[in-house]
């Protein structure tokens, strides 16, 4: 997932490196909204958890987790590429 990652995300996107564990934390750049663009992820067939609903100051629009531990690295390969196409065209 990483090197889809930094392959497929547009400039100005930053991600974790987790150790373990199953997800990938990810934020936009501020401004932009991971809860409005769900929608158009939806579209490309390929979805992510966006992250406000983690912070309890309503902070963290711009900030979503992605699972990598149930996905062949095919099916991740092909929905990190969705999902950079979606930034690419709202940044």
């Amino acid at each position: 997932m990483l090197k889809e990652i930094e392959k497929n995300f547009p400039d100005g996107i930053t991600w974790t490196r987790p150790e373990g564990g199953l997800f990938l934390w990810c934020e936009l750049p501020e401004g932009m909204s991971a809860s409005k663009l769900l929608q158009e992820a939806i579209k490309e067939r390929v979805t992510y958890v966006y992250g406000y609903p983690f912070f309890p100051d309503g902070r963290g629009d711009n900030t979503f987790r992605l699972n990598f531990s149930n996905a062949s690295l095919e099916t991740i390969s092909e929905a990190i590429q969705r999902l950079g196409k979606v930034f690419k065209n709202n940044m």
